[in-house]
């Protein structure tokens, strides 16, 4: 993965290009990649995402909720992109909307989870950020 997060919607636009053509050259991991620079690009633009990959908390203790959808995408493109189905997508919104979280002002924490078609989603990577405001 060369590029994760930033600020910036060209930097996601970069990042999809990248992944199409990982695609082309048979890199099965940037399908979902491909789907997910895709909606980070359009969350930063503040549009509607596409394919439910995007989940946002806005302030302090907040619940982690879906970034607001575009309902025009299909769950069998979502299958083919290797993106769960939105039904799967707002049953984890659900299921982490149960979990507590306890952070102190200007603090987070990002969950990055993965799951191939048909098997259940695992944590990738967990990371906790603290602003130095």
């Amino acid at each position: 993965m060369i590029l994760q997060h930033s600020d910036i919607a060209d930097d996601y636009l970069l990042a999809h290009e990248l992944c199409v053509a990982a695609i082309s050259k048979e890199d099965k991991r940037g399908k979902w990649l491909a789907a997910a620079s895709e909606d980070r690009f359009l969350m930063t633009i503040a549009r509607p995402q596409r394919f439910a990959t995007q989940f946002r908390c806005d302030g302090p203790n907040c619940e982690f909720r879906l970034y607001k959808m575009d309902e025009g995408v299909t769950d069998e493109l979502r299958r083919v992109l290797d993106v769960p189905s939105l039904a799967e997508a707002k049953a984890r919104e659900a299921k982490d909307a149960e979990k507590e979280v306890i952070l102190g002002p200007n603090q987070f924490t990002e969950v990055f989870e993965i799951a191939e078609p048909g098997k259940d989603v695992e944590v990738y990577s967990e990371s906790h950020f603290k602003s130095k405001k």
